[in-house]
Parts: structure tokens; C-alpha cells; sequence
């Protein structure tokens, strides 16, 4: 009687923990699943091959710096597709491996005969053999990962000398930029001496320009714009209206320096000073890029981050009241009024640039799970039959005679729609035919749907297309975030090195 007892106890037992196990697939279905990870994974290699085959290339590659910066970007976007791509590859086997444990111990598989069609071969598309032990893909895929950390490295050096090499072109154009100041300001110069006047004043009323704030301090502006009067007579004698607008008009405009005093000595020692000003200036001179297209804005000139309001402009625009000038031992800063500490603003890139890029492989993520989902070309909607005897054939579902075959019907294009036609009125989803008996004894019985393979359907039902076409939409919204994801990684990245920063971890 005990052992009767027992006997149920663990049948009971046995049945409770069999109800508690997840649905398990039959044998041949986690055979196909284990086969598709091992082909994506040998697929996987060669690019990841061909990935450090460009990386290698790259320095010898020519052309300009922004063409390099951005084919060095899509360099390091692939490299994350291929991680994200074999992490999911690692979690799916990781998934499928625990299934074969289960299905042998519940009795619906036997060892031996699992053990059998694992040792199988399989080829790739080029008759070449995959490896299927799952231990050695499982090993592959951490020499993969460890390989990509090594392109992010050598990827992280070539930008490193990109960004070294911007640098020195920066800082020659700017030296270049102050040798042409520097001689328009002696040409100006001579040329006002030739007049009468010992200073440059600015061209146009009341606007200070920025190479002016750059060469010294504000400039006084309250005298009107210097013209040669046009309303001399043939023997050059101005009329008195004339000459007392001229005697105003050549008045020389002062220079005032910030500590208010007036320079309106044309001495040696007033353009050595002025000479002296410019070279501790050369720090605040703002590039002067000249681009014969104009609709074309260097990103390391202006950047405009709008989601995080991030816009960084040339200063030329600021307001005059809104600049504190100062000259300690005769170096001028401009500082602006509420403007952000230079540690807090890099605190706040950095936080920034970090979300970017949790935000670009979250993106990149997501990207990889649907490009793993099982998709199919879509549905083409050409019209037109190809043979004459074609011609009265009916579509199955707006009934049109040989103007299309059914699979490009315009009128009902979604999968769904179409089978609810063929349900109500009775027909087959094999051959399309009312009078069909169905199963074994229908015509084409042993056809296959050119969109999923199946065996179930005609591929003018086959709902695969409608899920293609929405995955090729989100893949397609998806990719457009991760390239904007990207240049807002870059453009704050550029910014943060403007300000010292070399430390992206």
C-alpha cells in the first residue's frame, strides 16, 4: 500500500514538473534553428575579416579629412552592427542549447538519434563546411567579440592622429589668417597715414566686426562715415556746405583701449603697442573661413544640436552689452554674462555624448533583432499577363480577367484580406480553385510558396511580404535615428575636444 502511495506521489510529482516546462519544439525544428544561428555566425566571420581588411587599408587610403572622418564613422557603425549581431547570436544558442537536455529527459527525443543528426554536415552557400559543434560556435563568437574590441581600438588611434592632423592645419590657417590681418592692417594703415587719419576705423556704422574685437579693444564709433566728398567743383574748392560736412565727416575716429585711454598718436610707439596687442590676441582670434560654396557649413565651425538645444555660433553676432572686456597685464578676455563654468558645460558634454552613445547602440540593437527576423522580397504589383492563353484568366479576388495574376491584385493587396475572400467562398489556398478536393489530390499539392518555402500555401496568401514590407519600414526609421544618433555622437564629441577633452570613457 506505501509503495502504491509513492508510486502516485511521484507520478504526481512527475506531472507537475512536465506541466511547468515551456512548450518544447519536435526535433527537426530545433535542428533548423541551431543550423540557422551556426550559418549567420560562419557568414559573420568572413565580414568581420573583410571589416579589419578595410580597417588595415585605411591609413593609405587618400582624400580629404571630412571623407576620412566619415567613412573612420561607418567603420566604427559596422564594427557595433557585427557585436550587437553576434550577442544576439550568443543569447539565441544560448536559448536553443537548453531545449535538446529537456526534450531527452521528457522522453520526446531520443540521445542517440539527436546525437546522430548533429554530426551531420552542412555546407554554406559556397560548399564550404559550418562548423556545428555548439561549444566551438559558442567559442567562435568570443573570438569575434575580443577581435571587434581590437578594430574599437585601432579605430580610436586613427581618429586620434585625424583629429591631431585638424589640429595642425587649424592652427597653420590661423597663423596664416594673422599674417593676412596683419597686412591689411599696414596696408590700411598707409593708406589712411596718406590721408591724413593714423588709426583703421571700421567700415561700416556701427558695427564692431569680429576681426576688430580680435585686434584690440572696442573702437570708437561716434564719428560718422569717412567719404571723399563727390561735390568738389572743376577747380577743387569744396562750397561751404560741402566743406563743413567734409571737416565733420575727417574727423579722425580714436582708439580706445580698454582701460579707457585714447590712442590718436601716429608714433612708432602706438603701432608697436598695436603690434604687441595683436600678437597677445592671437588666442581670441576667431576663424575666418572663406568656402566658395556657401551652403556647405563646416560642422567644426557651427554645430547645431537642436533636440538638447545645443548651438554653438561665432561671436560676431553678440551684443556689445552683453561682453565683459578686461586686460590683466594687457591680455583681453570676453567673457559673456550667464554664461556656463567651462566644468560645467564639459560635465554636461559628457553626459551628453554618453547618452548619444547608449542611445546610437540601444538604435543598433534593435536594428540587429529585426534583421534577424525571417523576411522575403516583397510583394511586386506588376500588371500584365505573359501568355496569350492568359488573357481570360480571372484574379482570384477582384475577379479582373487578364489584366493581372492574383498575387499582384491592386485592389486587395494584404495577405489577411485575401485568405478571408478564399474562406468565404470555399476556395483552395493551394491552387485558388472552388472545386478543389483538397490535400494530397490537390494539383499543386507538391508546390511551394516562393515567399516563405511553405508547403501550406500559395504565396499569393503568404502574409510574409506584409511583414517584410513593415520590417523594411522600422529598419528603414530605425537606421535614419542611428545616423542621427551618430552625428550628434560626433558633433559633441568635436565639441568636447574643442574644450581639452581627449577622454570619451
Amino acid at each position: 500500500m506505501t509503495d502504491s502511495n509513492d508510486s502516485k506521489q511521484l507520478q504526481q510529482d512527475y506531472d507537475r514538473l512536465r506541466d511547468s516546462l515551456p512548450s518544447l519544439p519536435t526535433k527537426d525544428i530545433l535542428y533548423s534553428h541551431l543550423v540557422d544561428v551556426f550559418l549567420k555566425v560562419h557568414a559573420l566571420r568572413d565580414s568581420i575579416n573583410t571589416l579589419g581588411n578595410q580597417i588595415d587599408t585605411f591609413r593609405r587610403d587618400e582624400g580629404s579629412w571630412h571623407e576620412r572622418t566619415l567613412k573612420l564613422e561607418l567603420l566604427d557603425t559596422t564594427a557595433w552592427k557585427y557585436e550587437y549581431q553576434l550577442l544576439l547570436y550568443d543569447s539565441r544558442l544560448e536559448t536553443l542549447l537548453m531545449y535538446p537536455g529537456l526534450m531527452i529527459a521528457t522522453n520526446t527525443m531520443d540521445e542517440t538519434t539527436w546525437e546522430q543528426q548533429m554530426a551531420q554536415s552542412v555546407l554554406d552557400i559556397d560548399e564550404k563546411p559550418v562548423t556545428t559543434d555548439p561549444k566551438q560556435v559558442l567559442q567562435d563568437i568570443r573570438t569575434h567579440l575580443d577581435s571587434l574590441n581590437k578594430f574599437y581600438r585601432r579605430i580610436q588611434l586613427i581618429e586620434d592622429e585625424l583629429m591631431k592632423e585638424d589640429d595642425a592645419e587649424t592652427m597653420d590657417f590661423q597663423k596664416r589668417v594673422l599674417l593676412e590681418l596683419q597686412a591689411i592692417r599696414q596696408t590700411l594703415d598707409h593708406m589712411d597715414r596718406s590721408r591724413g587719419q593714423p588709426a583703421i576705423w571700421s567700415a561700416s556704422r556701427g558695427h564692431i566686426s569680429t576681426i576688430d574685437r580680435s585686434l584690440g579693444g572696442p573702437i570708437d564709433l561716434s564719428y560718422a562715415d569717412y567719404r571723399d566728398s563727390p561735390q568738389l567743383d572743376s577747380n577743387n574748392k569744396p562750397s561751404e556746405d560741402t566743406r563743413d560736412r567734409t571737416e565733420k565727416t575727417q574727423e579722425v575716429p580714436n582708439l580706445v583701449n580698454p582701460d579707457g585711454s585714447v590712442e590718436n598718436e601716429d608714433s612708432a610707439e602706438v603701432r608697436e603697442r598695436e603690434a604687441i596687442r595683436i600678437q597677445e590676441n592671437v588666442a581670441f582670434l576667431e576663424p575666418l573661413i572663406e568656402d566658395e560654396d556657401e551652403d556647405v557649413v563646416n560642422p567644426e565651425d557651427a554645430m547645431v544640436l537642436i533636440e538638447d538645444e545645443l548651438v554653438e555660433i561665432d561671436d560676431a553676432a553678440s551684443d556689445e552689452d552683453h561682453r565683459e572686456v578686461r586686460q590683466p597685464d594687457r591680455n583681453v578676455r570676453i567673457q559673456q554674462q550667464g554664461e556656463e563654468t567651462e566644468q560645467a558645460l564639459v560635465a554636461r558634454l559628457l553626459t551628453e555624448f554618453k547618452q548619444a552613445k547608449q542611445a546610437k547602440k540601444n538604435i543598433y540593437m534593435m536594428i540587429a533583432e529585426l534583421e534577424a527576423q525571417p523576411r522575403c522580397r516583397l510583394r511586386r504589383y506588376e500588371q500584365g499577363v505573359r501568355l496569350d492563353s492568359e488573357r481570360t484568366m480571372q484574379c482570384s479576388f477582384c475577379k479582373e480577367e487578364g489584366t493581372h495574376y492574383s498575387d499582384a491584385c491592386l485592389t486587395f493587396r494584404n495577405a489577411k484580406v485575401r485568405n478571408e475572400i478564399l474562406d468565404r467562398e470555399n476556395k483552395c489556398k493551394k491552387c485558388l480553385s472552388s472545386w478543389c478536393p483538397r490535400g494530397e489530390m490537390c494539383r499543386k499539392n507538391d508546390q511551394t510558396c516562393f515567399y516563405c518555402g511553405s508547403d501550406s500555401h500559395n504565396g499569393c496568401v503568404c502574409d510574409l511580404p506584409d511583414q517584410s514590407r513593415v520590417l523594411e519600414e522600422k529598419l528603414a526609421s530605425l537606421r535614419n535615428e542611428g545616423n542621427n544618433a551618430r552625428l550628434r555622437q560626433h558633433c559633441i564629441r568635436k565639441h568636447l575636444e574643442r574644450h581639452g577633452v581627449r577622454d570619451f570613457a
